[in-house]
């Protein structure tokens, strides 16, 4: 085990060491100031750090009585209820580990203990927990964690399972998303006032916690060591006891590499690397086999709201990383037999294309060339001039389609840098093939499909491509819907500045996707199986062929589809798919994939500085699974 030194804590008149370097390496940290016989209290938790012990369960009432069960003793304030008290320790007599306690109103008790189980006559909610209780015990599982929550509700965990009534603020949504994610719960805790902290495998999500007690939770993260047991007390009152156990070493190499294998030296934390680069918020995804096997959610939202924690479901702007979206909601619609791969833009009769050819025209554009098609339009080869889509103030109505075509201006960043979307002789002729990446293409692409299907863009997308996928938490709509916009990333500056706003992206083909890595990484499962193309009955197997390939380019040259697509002599033809995306003050996000070993990872930040995070972990991913092949730098 390494051990890791965090340093001394001076909290009030009491003096306590969090990670001291001794030869047991427990350690506290604690307010105290109206907890029950706090001397008691400070002297039972300076002993047990100083002497190693792990605490087995700590358990607090809303007015300070506390009682601790360690190395097969119990400890308890004045005031603690006498029944629960003899209770524990007929079972610690009896040979058990006690599990869980509640210490509720008016002097009510439960405690679990293994196989054990006993409770006061006037628990709040006495029926359910013991049914659940018992419906664990007989599944063979322990209760580990259970609370009461001050909406006159409550909050169990046994392992993985769990069981919530009232959790009230936020409480319930943190429980579900440490479940999705992975992580094991090791500690949940809810404060009289409504303060809670959930602890689960080094991620934390907290409500109503004052800057001094994040401050310091948030050093024991950056620490790699485990953080065993929390209690809240009344007002700003904390207690917070360690192991020391490295967390790295309890969970897969994937992980471990992503979360502690950072930095120049290769051994920072994420935590750390995100706050050396002024990322409030981080979100990744991770493919093994073809499956998303794990995603997992890391600092704010927003830097201004501690409380805004990123969980995985969280949406970010995805910036370009959209495009690749877009290009399946484009197979699809050419599936359906709407459109076709060789449908030219320079005479495609549907209304958006046929009046933005116009209004160009009447402006003294000379006439597009052909061979605009929409495969070129997908893969960059069609000389359109570039451009990005600019930003409208929060809540600005976003430009039609055809606005964003002919340069309508809107309010706010200029709409556009070079001023117009149309052909730029400059970069090359469509027959030509020049490889010229240009957000254009892609609005060109939205008119094409708005055309086909007579439908919004952003509807089209939900019915052909988040819908079939099970991609709940994505949208194209700019301004967001309420429900994504209350739980979506707000973007922050180089410096980490939250940008308060959520400004309107009108180029949304191209830049506009509100995703989590999740949804996203079940976009890209549609590439990753090349044995079977049309695994998933989600295209058929010459649409796919035709984003994973390019079937004009000779065999073995590198070539570019809707992402960019690299070959690694050694392991053949299509063997890495990537991207990347970025948004001034938005965000920066990457997404590369390994069809030859179904292998692959998302990685999305509300940060300007998101750049070197992502390559840092993008790397330590490939670090630790030596079967993915280089490229998509």
């Amino acid at each position: 085990m390494t051990t890791r030194t965090l340093g001394t804590l001076v909290l009030g008149a009491v003096a306590a060491t969090f990670g001291a370097a001794d030869a047991h390496a427990h350690s506290q940290l604690r307010a105290t100031g109206s907890y029950a016989s706090r001397t008691l209290l400070q002297t039972t938790l300076n002993n047990l750090t100083n002497s190693g012990v792990d605490i087995d369960e700590i358990a607090t009432s809303a007015t300070g009585q506390w009682v601790i069960v360690a190395g097969g003793t119990l400890y308890s304030s004045s005031g603690a209820p006498s029944g629960l008290r003899s209770r524990i320790q007929t079972f610690l007599n009896a040979g058990r580990t006690v599990d869980a306690v509640i210490m509720g109103p008016s002097g009510s008790w439960a405690v679990a203990a293994e196989d054990l189980w006993a409770r006061s006559s006037n628990l709040p909610n006495l029926s359910a927990i013991q049914n659940w209780y018992n419906n664990q015990r007989s599944a063979g599982r322990r209760v580990t964690e259970m609370t009461l929550t001050p909406q006159g509700g409550y909050v169990l965990i046994a392992g993985t399972r769990y069981k919530m009534k009232n959790a009230g603020n936020g409480l319930a949504e943190a429980i579900r998303d440490r479940n999705r994610s992975r992580r094991r719960i090791s500690s949940v805790s809810v404060g009289s006032d409504g303060r809670w902290l959930v602890i689960a495998t080094q991620a934390l999500a907290s409500r109503g916690l004052n800057s001094t007690t994040m401050a310091r939770i948030r050093g024991w993260q950056r620490s790699g060591n485990s953080l065993d047991h929390v209690v809240l007390g009344v007002g700003n009152d904390h207690v917070l006891y360690s192991h020391q156990r490295n967390i790295a070493s309890a969970q897969s190499a994937t992980l471990d590499a992503i979360e502690y294998q950072l930095g120049a030296g290769g051994n920072t934390s994420v935590w750390q690397r995100m706050q050396d680069l002024n990322i409030p918020g981080l979100s990744i995804a991770i493919i093994r086999n073809g499956q998303v096997q794990e995603a997992r959610g890391y600092g704010l939202l927003d830097a201004a709201d501690r409380d805004r924690w990123v969980t995985a479901r969280s949406p970010f702007a995805v910036a370009s990383l959209a495009k690749y979206v877009t290009s399946l909601g484009l197979a699809r619609v050419i599936d359906s037999g709407d459109l076709n791969w060789l449908d030219d833009a320079a005479t495609l009769t549907g209304p958006r294309l046929s009046l933005w050819r116009f209004i160009q025209t009447q402006r003294g554009q000379s006439a597009l060339p052909a061979g605009m098609t929409m495969a070129r339009m997908m893969r960059h080869e069609a000389g359109m001039s570039d451009g990005w889509g600019g930003y409208g103030s929060q809540n600005a109505t976003p430009k039609t389609t055809l606005q964003v075509l002919t340069d309508t201006p809107c309010s706010g960043v200029p709409c556009t840098l070079s001023g117009t979307v149309w052909h730029d002789p400059a970069n090359g002729m469509p027959t030509a093939r020049t490889l010229q990446y240009a957000n254009t293409h892609y609005e060109v692409i939205r008119a094409a499909m708005e055309d086909a299907r007579a439908d919004d863009f952003a509807d089209i997308m939900a019915d052909e491509v988040f819908g079939p996928l099970g991609m709940e938490d994505s949208s194209y709509v700019q301004p967001l819907p309420s429900d994504l916009h209350a739980r979506a990333a707000i973007g922050h500056d180089i410096n980490g500045v939250s940008q308060l706003s959520r400004p309107t992206y009108h180029w949304t083909a191209s830049g506009g996707l509100y995703s989590t890595p999740r949804d996203y990484a079940r976009a890209m499962l549609v590439l990753m199986d090349v044995a079977d193309a049309n695994a998933t009955g989600y295209l058929s197997a010459a649409q796919t062929n035709v984003l994973r390939t390019d079937v004009n380019r000779f065999a073995g040259e590198s070539f570019r589809s809707a992402a960019q697509m690299t070959n690694s002599p050694a392991d053949g033809p299509n063997t890495a798919f990537c991207h990347g995306g970025w948004l001034p003050d938005l965000a920066f996000s990457h997404m590369y994939g390994s069809p030859s070993t179904g292998d692959g990872i998302v990685i999305f930040t509300n940060a300007e500085g998101g750049n070197a995070i992502r390559g840092e972990i993008r790397n330590a991913f490939r670090g630790s699974l030596p079967t993915v092949p280089p490229g998509c730098n």
